[in-house]
């Protein structure tokens, strides 16, 4: 059975955050294989997030375009756009741009990455569009490719191909943070005391503790969350 969530007066889902610094010196909450080091810097932070309005969206853009948007692109266009409110996680010098990096997992157990500049500013086609250049170039490399690995201070992993919920991702250097976006899933929700279905996704920020603190982390997760909500508004 799928688990119910109320919805707020204004129709949103509340926000179920869980907030706490990773330690693999106790292994606290299980998290082992991050370096010491750096797992005494970091916060945690994971919600669920209503993708209807994404969801919604990717069909329009294909039905009226013919382009094939994926929630990849559509969680990239949200990490700009949220980075421009919430500039906290977008790390020293960087706070003219956002510059986003992803990592997508493939049904055959590899990894695609892409990389967008100044994703604040782009339309969702134009993400879409620079995203699929790093994608081929990265498969005619058969690699990651080297500057989709070294660019942006941000960076978002998804694991929607894997059916994976909810995972932690670790950040990539040079980079301060990190969006970790588990598979859209179809939930059982109420709306003036009526069970509707609504598509919502997982969302887990990782953070440099030097560069944020768990306030700033959840003021950004809350912020995406409302860039999600509003995706029907966005430039395409």
């Amino acid at each position: 059975m799928p688990s119910v969530h109320h919805k707020d007066r204004n129709g949103h889902t509340p926000m179920h955050h869980t907030v706490f610094s990773l330690d693999t010196t106790t292994g606290k909450g299980g998290k082992v294989g991050v370096a010491v080091e750096m797992a005494r810097t970091l916060v945690e932070h994971g919600a669920d997030v209503d993708a209807s309005e994404m969801a919604s969206l990717r069909e329009r853009v294909f039905k009226e375009t013919g382009i094939e948007v994926s929630a990849r692109d559509c969680v990239m266009y949200a990490v700009g756009r949220t980075l421009r409110e919430a500039p906290e996680l977008r790390g020293a010098g960087t706070r003219d741009g956002a510059d986003v990096r992803a990592r997508a997992a493939t049904e055959d157990g590899g990894w695609i990455a892409s990389f967008v500049t100044r994703a604040d500013e782009k339309t969702l086609t134009e993400i879409a569009a620079e995203a699929r250049a790093w994608e081929k170039k990265a498969r005619e490399e058969d690699s990651s490719g080297p500057d989709a690995r070294a660019g942006g201070s941000f960076s978002v992993v998804t694991l929607g191909a894997l059916g994976v919920d909810a995972f932690a991702a670790v950040i990539d250097p040079p980079g301060v943070a990190t969006v970790a976006i588990g598979a859209e899933k179809e939930r059982v929700t109420l709306v003036d005391g009526r069970p509707t279905t609504t598509t919502t996704m997982t969302a887990t920020v990782i953070a440099d503790r030097r560069v944020a603190d768990e306030a700033d982390a959840a003021r950004w997760l809350d912020a995406f969350a409302a860039q999600c909500r509003r995706a029907s508004q966005w430039t395409v």
